[in-house]
């Protein structure tokens, strides 16, 4: 099991940025704690601009409109978006977290920020 703390230097590839604000206020975070970060989508950039934007200037790589099989070897963290769908073998083994701020909450948090903002909360606690 990965330790959250110990998060520098480490090779986590996210597996769906996503749209909500989720995935980008995770990435954020992994990008603070020192994280080297591989974002991967298969959605192309201008789906994703938005999210992107949010992300602008900060050390992360893009592979987008495809995940490679090869991104997610030899890597200490896959996070996996709820988006992704279930069937996808690319992130079946292995250390995974389920991201899982994009979920449907009916009023419990004021917004998507404020729900990212908990689930990071949640992860720094594990």
């Amino acid at each position: 099991m990965i330790n959250f703390k110990r998060l520098k230097n480490k090779k986590v590839v996210v597996m769906g940025l996503g749209l909500l604000g989720g995935g980008v206020e995770t990435v954020r975070w992994l990008v603070k704690k020192g994280a080297n970060v591989l974002v991967t989508d298969l959605k192309p950039k201008r789906e994703l601009k938005e999210s992107l934007e949010k992300l602008k200037g900060l050390p992360i790589k893009y592979v987008l409109e495809k995940h490679r099989e090869e991104d997610f070897k030899n890597v200490d963290l896959i996070i996996k978006n709820p988006g992704v769908q279930k069937e996808s073998k690319l992130a079946a083994s292995g250390d995974i977290v389920l991201l899982s701020p994009g979920c449907a909450s009916f009023g419990i948090f004021q917004n998507a920020y404020d729900r990212a903002i908990q689930f990071i909360k949640a992860v720094k606690n594990l």
